[in-house]
């Protein structure tokens, strides 16, 4: 039998979201399998897998130790150091901290540094982050097998600037949730310096009620391209006055996202199949597996961790995304 008793930067998430990280090479449903026949108890008491979990909570895996040591790994994996961290600890890289106290972190990213991965042998701000963490004794080898620090917002390769970071879980819940709900305010600045010669593209993208007016134009004149876009912003943005007129103001019910280069009438919207299937709980990367069997190039499923609908799919460089949906 094995016990877990539940530390601050555990607490707070699933039940069966902790014991999918100690069980790293087992299914999720040996794991709902091993709640249903009581081989895993929360505080003595059977349970479901779906508790939000707090610090002190005692966990109980009645599974033998092959068992164990088979689904969480080789004996002392969780002692040795991540390949991609050891590598962010040598480097001569310093990060440069504008901010800190113990459950979060601002960070100013220079220019040419990764916020995250966008390929495996990458090393990133988040590495380097965590390899600052760790030099300083904020954390210890071993929590990585449970909790790992992550950004929370990111900057492109090329452009510098502050990125938020959790140091802790109840850090990472905080920032993600303001981040989500917009109550921090993101500034963007952009030098230009000189005229663009040949071709002179301006895009424009206008949020209208949660809608979109966007248009995009080319030509070799930098001003006419601008004028050509204006052009456009406005005929559109006539157009969508009108409709709302003509709908008697209910303007939720236009969910035209581009307009551009297309002033005819809508053509009627026709659902010609329709198809009902049962969703179960699982995670993003287990839905990418279930896609890949299924031969399809997009998956529904019910994520496990936000307990909210959400669709993986296929991207170009054998890659995949998720569509998160935002109320």
């Amino acid at each position: 039998m094995q016990k877990i008793t539940v530390s601050a930067n555990e607490a707070g998430q699933r039940l069966d979201k902790l014991l999918g990280k100690y069980l790293s090479n087992a299914p999720m449903s040996f794991v709902y399998k091993m709640l249903r026949k009581k081989n895993i108890k929360l505080n003595g008491k059977k349970a479901q897998g779906n508790e939000k979990l707090t610090k002190g909570d005692l966990v109980e895996v009645f599974l033998s130790d092959d068992t164990w040591q088979k689904f969480a790994g080789a004996p002392g994996a969780e002692k040795q150091l991540p390949a991609d961290l050891a590598r962010a600890m040598k480097s001569s890289i310093r990060l440069s901290v504008i901010y800190e106290d113990p459950d979060i972190l601002i960070l100013n990213k220079p220019s040419g540094m990764l916020s995250q991965k966008a390929a495996p042998s990458d090393l990133s701000l988040n590495e380097y982050m965590i390899a600052y963490l760790l030099k300083k004794g904020d954390l210890k080898l071993a929590e990585l097998a449970t909790f790992r620090p992550s950004v929370c917002n990111r900057l492109d390769r090329n452009t510098s600037g502050l990125v938020t970071a959790g140091k802790s879980l109840a850090g990472l819940q905080q920032l993600s949730e303001i981040l989500r709900d917009r109550t921090v305010k993101k500034y963007y600045l952009t030098i230009v310096d000189g005229v663009i010669k040949d071709r002179q593209k301006i895009e424009v993208t206008i949020p209208v009620k949660g809608n979109i007016i966007r248009s995009e134009q080319v030509s070799n004149d930098m001003y006419v391209s601008i004028d050509l876009v204006e052009e456009v912003i406005e005929r559109q943005l006539r157009k969508y006055k009108n409709k709302i007129v003509d709908k008697q103001q209910e303007s939720t019910n236009f969910q035209k996202a581009y307009l551009d280069k297309d002033y005819e009438e809508d053509e009627e919207v026709k659902i010609i199949r329709t198809k009902k299937f049962g969703i179960k709980p699982m995670y993003p990367e287990d839905a990418c597996v279930q896609m890949e069997l299924l031969g399809h190039n997009f998956f529904v499923f019910f994520n496990a961790e936000t307990e909210q609908v959400n669709v993986v799919y296929k991207r170009k460089g054998n890659t995949y995304g998720l569509i998160e949906p935002e109320f």
